[in-house]
């Protein structure tokens, strides 16, 4: 592999890219601009140029993405290197990292654990099947950290970290913006966005921002079952209020309350081999998300150090109703109109505490403390047109009343499912640099402790023991250790550093749903059981990185640089039984190795381009029974190649400016099983992309006309393999061509 990541950084370095120049060009390449630098503040040991963290990070400029009328969690992958997101429509969603990855989106396993974190400031979000759409409405930046971040971030952040990081109030003046979008879609009608921000100061120590966005994206997908088309259609209603009160020099206090609504219509499906935007199902596939996240975030300077506190309460409710048409086949009777519900509310409550030195050009460090409770209660229904007929028919029993004698929800209910789980996890957390002349060297360390109560009520046909014997069990899971990082980093030059990491990263255990014996007997002994485990462990990884950020001939070009390599172990895989059910084990191990990079290159003044790329190479390293995997299979679901290149230019007008800029996005094949010789192993295509846009900027006013997806290419985030009762293999498609006009002024 050597040869071939040094080939592919040759030919990457030739004819790279980016800017460290105009705002404007900055932000029209997909950077986010401030002034001639990057600040992040990914360390949390306070803001820094993003050229001198010595960790993989991309920042993104919410402005690059809104200008092309973007702004989802997709195309924050399409930018950044070593990032895939696999996606059904919006809002069930999977993000994977630098290939460590081995299934895919299951919205019906609460165990299922995000290996990425996603934080709107401090506030922690991610489920590994759900994660949010926050629209770009408010954002300073958007922050992707790659590779473990266990130090800082926790359990979560096992492959990586994104961060959206929102506008504070000032309290300098009034401002705001107001803007509009309008846009259509191939196949589809019109789409549009309407979103608001204002500023206002209430005294010279207070001030409140408060920003909205509604929009409704039209669909593309046809129901032929339903005889509906676009059938894939979404809105979204978000609000943010926020307040900062800053009484001293020395004190603040932010408070926010944001509000994220989503309803979805459909999937964003169509069938293999047949018209590429149909697909077929009896009961419409629906999605809807309602967000709540209230925030208190305190910050003293104590003059030595700065001590912040940072309250979160999440409130989250999804409902998904997916076509459950194949339950008949696991009766071997005709097909029924099946309805699979699911409900989720998380209610999840944390608390980190953080002292951070004063900056120095020896020695600075953080300490601190995290606490979260999280409450999650699950709902899962399979209402069934006219089960309990047929069934008494099947059983032969002429006395069978109902699914209620399975003690299920309601007659005609194959399977009736609560589960209700219960966490808590502490954290005591360090990190410290100590500067010894052009070296730099970096030490962190976690200790964690967690421990999950879950309890489960399994009822109907599917799931009982037999008539009157709902299938219950409760189950604890406990762990604690710790999770340490060390960095070495070295500046042979101002603007020059080499550096080398080594991350622990790690994720919870937790509790199995049971698979009910009654249903799934032969399944189990096939296995070589009589039942599945009560419980999983943690699993964990370590990664080595090592990277180069420079910029030359006087910050003209950047060029920034990363190699990694991951060892996978004690991964949590699924073991899939015939009857329909599954436990998960700790089971195989996985290696990753790669490369990615990010440059930028001013040709001139006006002009500016860019390519940020990655090369994964992910593997099993040994079999992976669960998996069916061999020694040397690749990974599923994560391609081998992203390319990202960029073009801004930018002409200055007696009035103003107009910036002329495009993308091209490219990502390799994967494909959805470990095993190339596994029958149900599909490939989902590699796809290439072009953006453009044309932004003319006077003063307060901004008007924009753009395209996406120009060249209309067959984006396919997801295939899933054709169930019985099915016609084909789904595809799960992003958004065809569009055009779109966008006005905002600023004031």
């Amino acid at each position: 592999m050597g040869k071939s990541i040094l080939a592919f950084a040759s030919i990457a370095a030739i004819g790279t890219a980016l800017t460290a120049a105009s705002a404007q060009a900055q932000a029209a390449s997909g950077e986010a601009p401030s002034g001639d630098d990057i600040i992040v503040t990914a360390n949390r040991q306070g803001s820094q140029s993003i050229q001198r963290a010595a960790l993989a990070i991309s920042a993104i400029s919410p402005t690059a993405l809104a200008d092309k009328g973007q702004g989802g969690l997709a195309d924050i992958a399409n930018v950044a290197p070593s990032i895939n997101v696999q996606q059904t429509q919006p809002g069930v969603n999977r993000v994977d990292m630098r290939g460590i990855t081995t299934g895919t989106i299951s919205v019906t396993n609460v165990q299922d654990r995000p290996l990425v974190a996603i934080y709107l400031d401090d506030v922690p979000l991610a489920l590994q099947s759900g994660n949010p759409e926050l629209k770009v409405f408010d954002l300073e930046r958007i922050e992707v950290i790659r590779g473990p971040q266990g130090t800082l971030y926790g359990a979560g952040s096992m492959a990586g970290t994104i961060r959206y990081i929102t506008a504070k109030p000032d309290t300098n003046g009034f401002s705001g913006s107001a803007e509009g979008i309008l846009s259509t879609t191939k196949r589809g009608n019109l789409n549009y966005g309407l979103r608001g921000i204002v500023n206002a100061p209430i005294s010279d120590t207070l001030a409140v921002r408060i920003g909205g966005y509604q929009g409704r994206n039209a669909g593309f997908i046809d129901n032929t079952g339903l005889g509906k088309k676009n059938a894939n259609s979404d809105e979204s209603t978000q609000a943010r209020v926020a307040a900062r009160w800053t009484p001293s020099p020395a004190f603040t206090l932010d408070a926010s309350f944001t509000f994220a609504k989503l309803d979805v219509n459909g999937t964003n499906a169509g069938y293999a081999g047949r018209s590429r935007y149909s697909y077929i199902t009896a009961v419409p596939e629906v999605f809807d998300d309602n967000l709540k996240i209230y925030n208190v975030t305190g910050a003293y300077d104590f003059g030595f150090a700065t001590l912040s506190a940072s309250t979160s309460y999440v409130d989250r409710k999804t409902h998904n109703t997916s076509d459950y048409g194949d339950t008949a086949a696991l009766f071997g009777i005709p097909s029924f109109v099946s309805l699979g519900i699911v409900d989720n509310r998380v209610k999840d409550f944390s608390e980190e505490v953080r002292l951070v030195s004063a900056k120095s050009d020896r020695f600075n460090w953080t300490v601190g403390a995290y606490y979260q409770k999280t409450k999650r209660h699950y709902y899962q229904d399979t209402p069934t047109t006219d089960f309990d007929s047929t069934f008494g028919a099947i059983i032969g029993d002429p006395t069978f009343n109902s699914q209620t004698d399975y003690q299920a929800f309601q007659p005609n209910d194959v399977f009736s499912g609560l589960q209700n789980i219960n966490e808590h996890q502490f954290a005591l957390f360090g990190e410290a640099t100590l500067t010894l002349g052009k070296f730099d060297l970096t030490g962190g360390l976690r200790y964690f402790d967690f421990k999950q109560d879950f309890d489960l009520f399994y009822s109907g046909v599917a799931g009982s023991l037999a008539p009157g014997q709902p299938l219950t069990q409760a189950g604890t899971e406990k762990a604690n250790g710790f999770n340490p990082r060390a960095v070495i980093a070295y500046r042979p030059q101002e603007n020059l550093m080499l550096y080398a990491e080594a991350a622990r990263g790690f994720r919870y255990g937790g509790v199995n749903q049971p698979v009910p014996a009654s249903f799934c007997g032969a399944a189990l002994a096939a296995a070589g059981l009589t039942s599945a485990p009560l419980t999983f462990g943690p699993d964990n990884l370590w990664s080595y990185t090592v990277g180069e950020k420079g910029q030359f001939f006087d910050r003209r070009v950047t060029f920034n640089v990363a190699a990694f390599y991951v060892d996978w172990k004690k991964v949590q895989t699924n073991r899939n039984l015939d009857c329909g059910y599954y436990f998960t084990q700790n089971a195989g191990k996985v290696r990753s190795m790669g490369l990615e990079l990010e440059s930028r290159f001013k040709l001139s003044d006006a002009l500016t381009i860019g390519v940020n790329a990655s090369y994964t190479d992910a593997q099993a390293n040994g079999a992976i029974p669960n998996a069916g995997a061999v020694d040397g299979d690749r990974v599923p679901y994560f391609p081998k190649y992203t390319v990202a290149a960029n073009a801004a230019y930018v002409v200055p007008l007696e009035d103003g400016s107009l910036t002329f800029s495009g993308d091209f996005q490219m990502r390799g094949n994967s494909y959805t099983e470990f095993n190339e010789t596994d029958p149900l192993r599909r490939k989902i295509p590699a796809y290439q992309t072009v953006n453009a846009s044309v932004t003319y900027d006077k003063g307060p006013w901004e008007f924009s006309l753009f395209g996406t997806n120009l060249n209309n290419s067959r984006m396919i985030s997801l295939v899933t393999r054709s169930r019985p009762t099915a016609i084909a293999d789904r595809y799960y498609y992003g958004r065809p061509r569009t055009f779109g006009a966008r006005a905002k002024v600023r004031f």
